[in-house]
């Protein structure tokens, strides 16, 4: 049985030295999974281990538990975007994820930012990964083709590009003054 002192300290361990353990975790779940032999309880426990360290490690090994079965996994890009929110800001991430060559990865990287953004501090959160990424408000042309923007409902919305205009003007404003 896995204690909480336990738990904390292999938490620190997947977060501080992800690009080792996850994976060691991966490894040992794909083994599980080709002989069959893995209880629903690793299962778990495994891919939420995986999806704890929300970062671009958790978002390649996800993509490939995809490859196995994206309708078991694909739930995991979601979780690993959430839990990003603890260590870094998700939307550099989820452009992380864009990057990667998986469409499943993009499908549902793109559901979960249509559903982070109908929250103001989301929208917050993404001016600072545009300012991260661009340096200032993309162009017109930057704009639709942006990962994140391209890819959103309502992204050539006027409004959306307006607020977003605001949000991410703030801390350029402010460092001017």
């Amino acid at each position: 049985m896995l204690t909480r002192d336990l738990a904390a300290c292999i938490a620190q361990v997947i977060i501080n030295r992800s690009e080792l353990t996850i994976p060691l975790i991966l490894a040992k779940l794909e083994e599980a999974l080709l002989t069959q032999s893995a209880s629903a309880r690793f299962v778990d426990t495994a891919v939420e281990m995986i999806a704890y360290a929300g970062n671009e490690e958790s978002l390649r090994e996800i993509s490939r538990l995809m490859q196995i079965d994206e309708r078991q996994f694909g739930r995991l890009v979601g979780r690993t975007l959430d839990n990003a929110a603890n260590w870094r800001n998700p939307f550099t991430l989820a452009y992380r994820a864009f990057a990667l060559a998986d469409t499943s990865l993009h499908r549902h990287t793109a559901e979960w930012t249509e559903a982070a953004l109908k929250h103001p501090s989301a929208k917050r959160l993404w001016a600072k990964a545009i300012l991260e990424r661009y340096g200032r408000m993309p162009g017109d042309s930057e704009w639709a083709n942006d990962s994140i923007a391209s890819r959103l409902k309502d992204g050539g919305s006027p409004d959306l590009r307006l607020q977003m205009d605001a949000l991410v003007r703030q801390p350029l404003d402010q460092r001017d003054k």
